[in-house]
């Protein structure tokens, strides 16, 4: 009986709005329901007396926020913050070859080129994480795989659609030569992680190559494949990425070397320990400069290379700050981070060096 008086009184004193009212609040109303079992039992919360709180019909979340969350993930698979530094690279390659803004931004095959670049440097991203995802888990375990937003299934997708794209778009827009480049580029992805980052020093020196090679891969797309101009010069931004790349991929090891012991990945500072990394990546850097600053003083005079030796000093800087900090992973991404930003002056820089 008093659970048939509850109900009535439950329906009557429920507001317009629905069961929203509790039905715990509503018995401290009603004096006969006092100290009883009933309220006895929702002190000991055996069941929920909020359960009616809540709207029987709940909002979800607009298809908006969904698209735009899904978004996010994405980019934080493909490294989308790689973007602009690969397109920095392309345009050195497209300007140092072709002087023209008029030209490059009216070139399809250099247009092509670039966006091609991109879609390579994501599918690397992609698949590394797709063939890591066990040494994400000690090394980077934020990455999309390895928690989980994005299941490996739906990344070997984007990579498909992503090839197809860099095939297609090469096959209608651009000239054999660079189609051949492309297919080279797209297989040292491939074998990148599964093969060669299993191989120590050989690992290092295939992205280095990969990401250099850029640079005149767009020089080629600016002139439509034909012979490049400023050759000299862009040997020198090539050489600059590359061995800028080179000390970048070392840091990166010494950054994981903890995953990579584990998942007996043989890399040098596993192998010969953080203090020996850190002196080749500082004889890296030295040839880097040095080599670079003598052909600048054969073509361009005493001025241009000291000015260039100058603008690489912050290198030097931000690596003895890694020893000075004993090697820490914070100090490696401060200088991966800087480091973008000063070559991005440099090659600001090689591009006004060029004849036009």
């Amino acid at each position: 009986m008093k659970f048939v008086v509850f109900f009535l009184l439950n329906l009557y004193l429920t507001p317009m709005h629905g069961l929203i009212t509790s039905s715990h609040y509503i018995a401290n109303k009603i004096p006969i329901f006092k100290n009883t079992h009933i309220m006895h039992e929702m002190r000991k919360k055996k069941f929920n007396p909020n359960f009616y709180e809540k709207p029987i019909f709940q909002n979800s979340p607009p298809a908006e926020n969904k698209i735009i969350e899904k978004m996010k993930k994405i980019a934080k698979l493909i490294r989308v913050g790689n973007t602009l530094p690969t397109l920095l690279l392309s345009f050195t390659g497209g300007w140092i070859a072709n002087p023209s803004l008029y030209n490059l931004f009216t070139s399809p095959t250099f247009l092509v080129s670039s966006i091609n670049t991109i879609f390579v440097m994501y599918v690397s991203m992609i698949i590394n994480d797709i063939f890591d995802l066990d040494v994400d888990k000690y090394n980077n375990p934020s990455r999309p795989l390895v928690t989980g937003e994005i299941k490996v299934k739906e990344a070997v997708g984007y990579v498909s659609l992503l090839t197809i794209a860099i095939e297609y778009s090469a096959y209608m827009w651009l000239p054999s030569v660079q189609q051949k480049y492309l297919h080279l580029a797209l297989l040292n992805v491939l074998l990148y992680t599964p093969y060669l980052k299993k191989i120590m020093i050989l690992k290092n020196i295939s992205c280095a190559y990969l990401v250099a090679f850029s640079l005149y891969f767009a020089g080629l797309g600016s002139t439509s494949g034909k012979i490049i101009n400023n050759i000299n010069l862009l040997e020198i931004a090539a050489r600059l990425i590359f061995f800028g790349s080179f000390t970048n991929e070392l840091l990166l090891d010494m950054k994981d070397k903890y995953g990579d012991k584990i998942n007996k990945i043989n890399t040098i500072p596993v192998k010969y320990g953080n203090r020996i990394s850190w002196r080749i990546a500082l004889s890296l850097l030295f040839t880097n400069v040095m080599w670079n600053a003598f052909e600048i003083l054969k073509i361009y005079g005493f001025i241009q290379s000291a000015l260039f030796i100058m603008l690489c000093s912050p290198f030097y800087r931000n690596l003895l700050k890694i020893k000075q900090n004993g090697y820490s992973k914070t100090m490696i991404l401060h200088f991966l981070e800087e480091s973008t930003k000063h070559l991005l002056v440099i090659l600001i820089y090689l591009c006004s060096l060029v004849n036009v």
